[in-house]
This record gives C-alpha cells, sequence and structure tokens, in this order.
C-alpha cells in the first residue's frame, strides 16, 4: 500500500471511529465497516476516494445513527453452531 493511502486510511479511521476502515489492496478501493449495532444496516461500504467513503459513512450516521440506546454496543452475530438463549442454534 502506498503512502497515500496508509494516511487516507488513518485519518478516516480518525474521523470515523464508528467504523473499521481499511484499503484494498486489490481493488484500489477504500472500505468500511460499522462498528456498532445502529450502523449495521450497512454490512461494508466501497469507494474509490477517502472524500466519497466519509460522505457516504457519514450519511449512513445520519440516517441510521444512534436510537433506543444502542449507541456504542458492538454487533454481535450468533456463532454457527452455538445453542442461543432459547436453545437454537
Amino acid at each position: 500500500m502506498d503512502e497515500n493511502a496508509k494516511q487516507a486510511v488513518r485519518l478516516l479511521a480518525a474521523r470515523l471511529p464508528s467504523w473499521t476502515v481499511w484499503y484494498g489492496q486489490h481493488t484500489g478501493h477504500f472500505w468500511a465497516m460499522p462498528r456498532t449495532r445502529d450502523l449495521a444496516v450497512a454490512p461494508h461500504i466501497e469507494s474509490r476516494t477517502p472524500a466519497q467513503l466519509e460522505r457516504q459513512a457519514q450519511e449512513i450516521e445520519r440516517n441510521f445513527g444512534p436510537r433506543g440506546g444502542l449507541e456504542g454496543l458492538p454487533i454481535i452475530r450468533p456463532v454457527a453452531g452455538r445453542r442461543t438463549a432459547e436453545g437454537r442454534s
């Protein structure tokens, strides 16, 4: 990854604390995945530029941001083969 992409990822990560941000070397695109349950409507987002990625993330945050006290909670996904509280896998 070139130094500009590394710097852009660091800047995006600081500006978007609710997202995990990375640069895809094979795609040449910037990617982000939400860290919190309230933003899980977007499993991941992709963009050619850091500015576009930041705009997409901010739009998702505006439209689907914290509600009902879920802010800051991690996304919890069931592990295959484990039984849930209801006794189902």
